[in-house]
């Protein structure tokens, strides 16, 4: 796979599992998710100024992808990227999540609606003990936690203790917000 797709392809693949961990899947379906084209510049690192400019990059990644049987369907819809995962690509995914139980264990600690600082600690002490945490004056959460090491997991998770959920985003979502990024 070309690596400047690799972003994309992250994004893609750990957005559908979330929401297949969250709230299931039904066999030989399809997930469609959307992306703007500011998004899609940040995470395959270009400057695309207009949508069919994109698309027509995206063709690559499709050529690539799907070749020998269609994971992946691109299309524009209302000036926003139409991601749709073919049921091949949901099992992809499926069985590439198998060796990555980090998210999993996020999501299964928030379902909890029980969860205190400690709790969110030990989760990422497990996948690295040099995770990063930085208190917050935030109304929606206090804490943002991530890894020094994003091969382990590139997002930011910003916990709201109080009410025990959490927002997952990358930097451009977090920056986006307009909210300070921690160091």
């Amino acid at each position: 796979m070309n690596k400047k797709f690799c972003r994309l392809l992250n994004s893609i693949d750990s957005t559908i599992y979330e929401g297949i961990v969250k709230i299931g899947y039904e066999e030989n379906t399809s997930i469609n998710i959307y992306y703007d084209l500011g998004f899609l510049n940040y995470l395959l690192d270009s400057s695309y100024q207009t949508t069919a400019e994109c698309l027509t990059a995206l063709e690559e990644l499709l050529t690539e992808l799907n070749h020998p049987e269609e994971l992946l369907i691109i299309k524009l819809a209302k000036q926003r990227f139409q991601f749709t995962v073919t049921s091949k690509g949901i099992e992809r995914i499926l069985c590439q999540y198998e060796n990555k139980p980090f998210l999993k264990d996020i999501i299964e600690l928030a379902r909890t609606h029980a969860f205190t600082l400690l709790d969110v600690k030990h989760v990422f002490a497990r996948y690295d003990p040099e995770y990063l945490i930085e208190e917050t004056d935030n109304e929606e959460f206090q804490y943002v936690f991530s890894f020094r090491d994003k091969s382990i997991d590139e997002y930011m998770y910003c916990f709201n203790l109080k009410d025990c959920y959490y927002h997952r985003l990358l930097p451009y979502d977090y920056e986006r917000l307009s909210l300070p990024r921690p160091e």
